[in-house]
C-alpha cells in the first residue's frame, strides 16, 4: 500500500524545511503550505494524495485549527497532527484547542521542540489511525 502524502502547514521556512527533510528521509512525500491559503491550494490540487496534515497551531494569518477544519471539510479522511511550542493544556486554556480533541482518532498532538524520531513516530501513529479509520468507514456508511 502506497503511503499518503503529508501536507505540512508551517509558517517558519526553516522549521518547514527541517521537518520536510526528516519526513522525506523517512520515505514520505511532503507538500508545504506556509498558511491557510497555500494549504488550501495544495489540497485542491492533490486532495486524493494527501492523508496526513501536520499543522502548526500558531500561523501568521490564522490559527492551525481553523486551517485544519477547512481542509478536513474538503478532505474528511485526513488525519491531523497539531504542533506547537506550548503544552497541550495551555493551548486548551487559551481556547486554541478543545480539551477533548485528543479523543478524536483523527487528531494527534506533538509539542515542539521534538526529536526527529518523535516526529517519525507520531506520523506512523497517524498512518495507523488513518488506515483504521479507512477500514471502519464503509461499516459506518452501511448502518
Amino acid at each position: 500500500m502506497e503511503q499518503p502524502t503529508i501536507l505540512l502547514v508551517e509558517d517558519d521556512p526553516r522549521v518547514a524545511g527541517l521537518l520536510r527533510t526528516i519526513l522525506e528521509l523517512n520515505g514520505h512525500a511532503v507538500f508545504i503550505g506556509a498558511d491557510g491559503a497555500e494549504a488550501l491550494s495544495v489540497i485542491q490540487k492533490h486532495e486524493n494524495e494527501i492523508g496526513i496534515l501536520i499543522c502548526d497551531v500558531f500561523l501568521r494569518s490564522e490559527t492551525g485549527p481553523a486551517v485544519a477544519a477547512l481542509l478536513r471539510y474538503i478532505s474528511p479522511g485526513i488525519v491531523t497532527v497539531f504542533t506547537s511550542g506550548l503544552p497541550f493544556d495551555v493551548l486548551c486554556e487559551r481556547g486554541l484547542l478543545r480539551a477533548d480533541l485528543l479523543t478524536d482518532p483523527s487528531t494527534l498532538y506533538i509539542q515542539k521542540p521534538f526529536l526527529a524520531k518523535d516526529l517519525v513516530q507520531v506520523v506512523e501513529s497517524a498512518l495507523t489511525r488513518r488506515n483504521s479509520l479507512a477500514l471502519s468507514a464503509p461499516c459506518e456508511r452501511e448502518q
